[in-house]
This record gives C-alpha cells, sequence and structure tokens, in this order.
C-alpha cells in the first residue's frame, strides 16, 4: 500500500516516538507504532489529496520510487 498524505496530532505524534530511524518506511511504521499504542486510525478513500509527482526519489522504495515504477510498466505496456 503506498500512503500520498499522512496527518497526525503532535501528541500522538510524540507519545509514540515519532518516526524511527529506518531508510525507507518510516510513515508504515508510525502508523504501525500508533495502532500497537491503541491510537484510532482513519484509512478513507472519501478524501481527494494532490501529492508530489517528483521524479527524484529521496527515500528507496518510496513513493518517489513506486510512480517511476508505475511510469516504466506503463511504457512498457504499450
Amino acid at each position: 500500500m503506498e500512503w500520498a498524505n499522512l496527518g497526525v496530532t503532535a501528541a500522538a505524534y510524540l507519545a509514540v516516538g515519532g518516526f524511527g530511524p529506518v531508510a525507507t518506511g518510516e510513515d508504515h511504521a508510525l502508523v504501525g507504532a500508533l495502532e500497537s499504542a491503541g491510537r484510532r486510525v482513519l484509512r478513507t478513500t472519501g478524501v481527494s489529496v494532490v501529492t508530489s509527482a517528483r521524479r527524484d526519489p529521496r527515500a528507496p522504495d518510496g513513493f518517489g520510487h513506486f510512480l517511476t515504477r508505475l511510469e516504466a510498466d506503463t511504457a512498457s505496456q504499450q
């Protein structure tokens, strides 16, 4: 699953220690920590967002890499 946007209160973020020292997937780790701490997590398709379409991704296996792979897959199918 790829997450385009993530919103969390400062109190919840601080309560679980924030983003951990991982090379990639810090958003997934944060959500896992929030769930483990019993915090309410809402996943919805009811809200539209616009996210970066950057082609110079910083995080290995992050959303930028997902976009690059998607573009390559689409091009190879044409």
